[in-house]
């Protein structure tokens, strides 16, 4: 804004009869004051602050991806083009004129001298990370709450700009070892099945955040195998960027082992797990189906939105969900005296 909200008030005490009239012109001139040097000085000279500090300029591993993106679909296009030139049917073109629209060579853009490739790599695969976590986020099938501690993974490997390996993600890891009085007792049988039957709520959390990482981890693996797989990388740099993919295995490995420990050890709360995600689903795809309704003309967006309410607001009463909870300590019970 630049002292735009400052110049306005200003401007409003300036016309404040009730404020002498002496400090109302001081206020004024010296708010513009502050203003014009703004525009001056902080202005004009931002950008060689930034160039002095080394922060204009793209990370060499973001340019050398840009660059080979770039020569990769320069290089297509050109191809595509002769391929087109030597059709006879389209023998009559003007090819001059439709030789303008064929992309250039950047001369602004050229191959940086030893890129840190992998380190672009992962932020880019980062940045995939943070999209599917919202798609998924959306359809119903990982909660808000899973959807923060994706995010907040993803921002701590953000920060160190792509030096820190994909598999560091001990703030995902810090939430499957649950509360203190968990990790003190959950070697303890009894203690646990007592824990397994009244205080669910933490593996709930910790499943769907265990099974959204997954979903997450091995469509990012897939992307990377998409990617390694094109032109656009040479023989060494893909011999590089195999550590990436162990990186990524690992996750899913680790997160597996997380996952199927917490099954063994907590099955009646797993299964409540189960269903409250299912459940979650299944509102969503109510939501979408209602959606889909509005889009096609069937119904107004008054009706839309009071749709979307009823479903927001629908009633889920605790004692369904403690009879839902003893029907499945029940059987739990039962299976165990069958064993």
């Amino acid at each position: 804004m630049r002292g735009a909200l400052g110049l306005t008030l200003a401007l409003v005490v300036s016309i404040c009869p009730g404020i002498p009239d002496e400090i109302r012109k001081q206020v004024l001139f010296y708010t513009a004051a502050i203003v014009t040097l703004t525009l001056l000085l902080n202005a004009t000279t931002v950008r060689r602050l930034l160039n002095r500090l080394g922060m204009s300029c793209a990370q060499s591993a973001k340019r050398v991806i840009d660059y080979k993106l770039h020569e990769k679909e320069r290089k297509s296009t050109l191809l595509y083009f002769e391929k087109l030139h030597r059709r006879e049917i389209l023998a009559g073109a003007d090819w001059e004129y439709l030789s303008s629209f064929l992309p250039l060579k950047r001369l602004d853009m050229t191959e940086p001298a030893n890129p840190d490739i992998l380190s672009a790599i992962r932020i880019r695969l980062l940045n995939k990370e943070k999209q599917l976590a919202s798609q998924l986020c959306a359809s119903g099938t990982i909660s808000i709450y899973t959807l923060r501690n994706l995010t907040v993974s993803t921002d701590i490997l953000f920060d160190h700009d792509g030096q820190m390996p994909l598999d560091e993600r001990k703030s995902i890891a810090h939430r499957f070892n649950g509360p203190l009085y968990i990790r003190l007792f959950r070697s303890t049988p009894s203690v646990r099945k007592w824990i397994d039957q009244r205080l669910h709520s933490w593996v709930i959390s910790a499943f769907d955040l265990g099974r959204g990482f997954l979903i997450v981890q091995k469509e990012v693996y897939r992307t990377l195998d998409e990617l390694t797989a094109s032109n656009t990388f040479s023989d060494a740099e893909r011999e590089r960027i195999q550590a990436i993919f162990h990186e990524i295995q690992e996750n899913i490995s680790r997160m597996e082992h997380l996952t199927e420990t917490l099954r063994e050890d907590f099955p009646v709360s797993f299964r409540h797990a189960l269903t409250d995600k299912a459940l979650r689903m299944l509102l969503c795809e109510r939501r979408r189906t209602w959606t889909h309704f509005a889009d096609m003309g069937l119904i107004t967006e008054k009706e839309l939105s009071d749709q979307l309410d009823e479903i927001s607001h629908q009633p889920r009463p605790d004692s369904v969900i403690k009879q839902l909870m003893n029907l499945i300590r029940k059987e739990s019970t039962h299976i165990g005296k069958e064993t």
